[in-house]
C-alpha cells in the first residue's frame, strides 16, 4: 500500500512521504496528513518482544512508504543510539500498580527528543531522494524546550544547519544556557526582543517572503560559503561585498575599503551604525532585534544593489578610503611625540 500526503485545507494536491518531510507545510498552509492509516502486519505480541529501534521500523515503514528499508533503518539506528540514556529508549515502567512510558533519557531530557532525533536523519535522507544538493537550513522559533531539543537534533548533521530564535526575556534561565551553550558547528541561537508570538511570526514571515525563498544557488557562480574560518582577513582582503553586525568586524571592513551592509543586533550598535552610514562608508540596514522581517527585507534589496552594480561597490570602497588613510598608528604617535 502507498501511502501520500495532503493537506488539511485541501486534497487536491498529493506528496510522497519525503516531499512531505521537506516541505513542512503544505503550500496552502495546511498540515500535511497521510491518506489513510495503514494497519499494522505484526502482532502486539511480536511488538511486545521487538527493540524500540525495530519496533520504530515496523510503524515508519508504513507510513514512509517512498523510503527503501535501508534508508529507513539507517534514520532510525542513527538516532535512536547512545544519545539516549537507556537502551530501550523509552521504557515502560510499572510503578504502584500503574505503567508509565518515560520520554525524559534523550539527550535534553524533554519528549521531544523521540522526534527531533530522527527528523534531521529523514530530512537529509529526503533531500537526496529529490535530489536537492543545497544545505537544509532550520529556522525556528521556540518558548523553551523545543529549541534545545532541535539544536540537540540537528548538531553537526552533514547537510544541515539550524537557527533558532526565542524571545530573551521570555525562557527561564535554565532553557536559555541549555540554547547558548549548544555544541555544534552548524547550530547559532538568536534571542529576540519580544515574546514567542513575535520569534515565530518572524519565522514564518521569513517563509513567506517570496524574494528570499526564491534565491538561487549556483554551483558554476563564484559565491564561496567558508566555515570554520581561522583567518578572516584573508577573506576580508579578498571579498567584494561585506554583510556584517555593527560589531567590531565594522570598523575592520571599513579600514580595508571593503563595500559592507550593516545591521545592528543591539541598541549598542545603532549609533555608530548611523554615523558610519552618515558618511556613506558603509549602507546601514536597520536594527534586526526590532524588526527583523523588515530588516531581512532590506538586506537583501541592498546586496541586489551592489550585486548588479560594480560602482555602488566602488563608490562606498572609496568613502572608506578617504576616511581611513591607513595612518591611524603613525597620526596617534605624531601626538604624543
Amino acid at each position: 500500500m502507498n501511502v501520500t500526503y495532503q493537506s488539511t485545507r485541501s486534497a487536491a494536491t498529493k506528496v510522497t512521504a519525503s516531499q512531505a518531510i521537506l516541505k513542512g507545510l503544505a503550500d496552502d498552509g495546511g498540515l500535511f496528513v497521510p491518506d489513510q492509516i495503514p494497519q499494522l502486519d505484526v502482532s502486539l505480541d511480536q511488538i511486545a518482544k521487538m527493540s524500540y529501534q525495530e519496533t520504530a521500523y515496523e510503524v515508519m515503514k508504513l507510513f514512509l512508504t517512498d523510503f527503501t528499508e535501508d534508508e529507513l533503518k539507517s534514520c532510525i539506528n542513527r538516532a535512536y543510539d547512545d544519545k539516549f540514556d537507556t537502551k530501550e529508549i523509552a521504557p515502560l515502567v510499572e510503578k504502584a500498580g500503574a505503567y508509565y512510558l518515560e520520554l525524559f533519557h534523550g539527550a535534553t531530557i524533554a519528549f521531544k527528543d523521540m522526534a527531533l532525533s530522527i527528523l534531521p536523519h529523514l530530512l537529509t535522507t529526503s533531500a537526496k531522494k529529490n535530489h536537492i544538493t543545497n544545505e537544509i537550513v532550520i529556522l525556528t522559533a521556540t518558548s523553551g524546550d523545543t529549541g534545545k531539543a532541535a539544536l540537540a537534533g540537528f548538531a553537526d548533521v552533514e547537510g544541515t544547519s539550524i537557527i533558532v530564535f526565542y524571545p530573551k526575556n521570555g525562557v527561564s534561565k535554565i532553557q536559555e544556557r541549555q540554547m547558548v551553550t549548544q555544541k555544534g558547528a552548524n547550530t547559532k541561537v538568536v534571542g529576540i526582543t519580544g515574546n514567542f508570538d513575535d520569534a515565530q511570526s518572524g519565522v514564518k514571515a521569513m517563509f513567506n517572503n517570496k524574494e528570499l525563498l526564491h534565491v538561487k544557488y549556483d554551483d558554476n557562480s563564484n559565491v564561496k560559503l567558508y566555515e570554520n574560518v581561522s583567518s578572516m582577513s584573508t577573506i576580508m582582503r579578498n571579498c567584494d561585498l561585506a554583510i556584517s553586525a555593527n560589531g567590531t568586524t565594522i570598523y575592520e571592513l571599513s579600514a580595508m575599503a571593503i563595500p559592507t551592509i550593516s545591521f545592528a543586533m543591539v541598541e549598542e550598535q545603532v549609533k555608530s551604525a548611523e554615523g558610519l552610514d552618515a558618511l556613506r562608508v558603509i549602507d546601514y540596514c536597520g536594527t534586526s532585534y526590532t524588526d527583523v522581517n523588515k530588516c531581512v527585507k532590506a538586506i537583501i534589496d541592498k546586496a541586489l544593489y551592489y550585486i548588479e552594480n560594480y560602482d555602488n561597490r566602488i563608490r562606498l570602497a572609496q568613502n572608506a578610503h578617504n576616511l581611513i588613510d591607513g595612518n591611524g598608528c603613525q597620526k596617534i604617535i605624531d601626538e604624543l611625540f
